[in-house]
């Protein structure tokens, strides 16, 4: 209908305006377009902006689009899509990218002159005052006044009526094209034919050395996958090497392990690790009235610890001086040494074995048999009872240790004869 209105007007510019400044920092954020292509844009309307107050002293509130302007919106507005769909490859893309520069960089220059050519009306722009009416009557100048109207009063009075205003106003002033316009479409089209040349040489290098770019960045990645092959065959070399060493440190757990009880057996029945368990307490006490000839003799202490061994004893301590393969019984004039160690009556073994059979084995056996017969021959105060829980300390590190040991028929020793 060819219509125009003032609040069209205004919106129109303003809507390219966002458009375009939303289009091109997308654009230069994705590294489609350079950023002096996404600045460009905005500084010339920054620039235009500075002049709004010159613009405004002179009685204007805005100056009408110009032709050249929406030329270069036209361009900018198609050029930004083709450049977003050139961002790819194949046929379509470098077709894209070539129209999209092309149109991008004649709306560009199409924009700054359209910029200049505005500054230059606003340089030229007349100073609007009142002016006479017919019939007598004074107003203040229309643009000076609608410039100063508020824009929902602007659209609310006035929207239907200009628009009618203005379409018959063009109705009335359209006339013939001049041939010169043809000259200015040859040229516009000619200058178009030499961006779009410019651009495919351009775009024609940059493929060339986009491909050889590809063509490294690919070398690369073949060269980075073959490392990555030989680093994984070595990850599997080396977790088959894991898996084997953890199997032998699980069998070398399980053997320590086995050493570990066997140690604690060994230690236990040499009398060089500290074992409990239950078994029998024996106390022997001199008779009350003793000499030197009726006193418990080294002798006497040394065949009832025989006579618990041979009765199934495990470990025999007495008082507290643990018994092993290399304890010494003897005395030190009247004193009882044992280990080294000086003890005193009342004498306390201690031995660790079969509750159940121990005490009945040592009656039955000749040491014992032979102990009890010296007990109640000098009057020693002889007792037996089961014990539970006992706590047997280890023999004493002075003592010499057994370094290696090898195992022999067991002797029966059914004591020895009291001196």
């Amino acid at each position: 209908m060819n219509q125009t209105s003032e609040l069209g007007r205004l919106l129109d510019p303003v809507a390219d305006r966002l458009y375009i400044l939303a289009v091109v920092v997308g654009l230069a954020l994705r590294d489609v377009i350079p950023w002096w292509v996404a600045l460009s844009l905005p500084l010339r309307d920054l620039v235009l902006w500075g002049l709004v107050p010159l613009l405004r002293t002179r009685g204007y509130s805005a100056l009408p689009v110009h032709f050249l302007g929406k030329a270069a919106t036209f361009n900018l507005l198609y050029a930004f899509p083709l450049l977003l769909l050139g961002d790819r490859e194949g046929t379509i893309a470098t077709l894209a990218q070539i129209f999209g520069w092309s149109l991008a960089l004649w709306g560009i220059g199409l924009y700054w002159w359209a910029g200049v050519l505005y500054a230059w009306q606003v340089r030229k722009a007349p100073r609007h005052d009142r002016a006479p009416l017919p019939h007598g009557r004074v107003v203040v100048n229309d643009t000076l006044d609608r410039a100063r109207m508020p824009l929902l009063t602007l659209v609310t009075q006035e929207a239907l009526d200009r628009d009618y205003q203005t379409a018959a106003s063009r109705r009335g002033a359209e006339t013939p094209g001049r041939p010169g316009r043809r000259l200015g479409v040859v040229l516009v089209v000619a200058a178009f034919a030499a961006l779009v040349t410019v651009a495919a040489v351009q775009t024609s290098q940059n493929a060339d050395v986009n491909d050889a770019s590809r063509a490294s960045l690919i070398k690369r990645v073949e060269a980075l996958r073959g490392r990555v092959d030989t680093e994984q065959e070595q990850i599997s070399a080396l977790r088959g090497a894991n898996t084997a060493a953890e199997d032998d440190l699980r069998a070398l757990g399980t053997r320590l392990g086995r050493v570990q009880a066997d140690r604690t057996s060994l230690g236990a029945s040499t009398g060089f690790e500290v074992v409990r368990g239950d078994g029998v307490r024996v106390v022997l006490k001199n008779p009350r009235y003793a000499d030197e000839d009726t006193e418990i003799r080294d002798s006497d202490l040394a065949l009832l610890a025989d006579a618990l061994w041979g009765a199934g004893a495990e470990a025999i301590a007495i008082n507290g001086q643990r018994l092993t393969a290399l304890s010494g019984i003897r005395n030190s004039g009247v004193a009882v040494e044992v280990n080294g160690v000086g003890i005193a009556p009342p004498y306390t073994v201690l031995a660790i074995g079969d509750q159940r059979t121990l005490s009945a084995n040592l009656v039955d056996s000749g040491a014992g048999l032979t102990f009890i017969g010296i007990t109640q021959q000098f009057g020693y105060d002889f007792a037996m009872e089961k014990a539970d829980g006992l706590r047997l300390p280890a023999a004493s590190g002075t003592l010499p240790r057994l370094s290696s040991a090898k195992p022999t028929k067991p002797t029966k020793n059914d004591g020895g004869d009291r001196p």
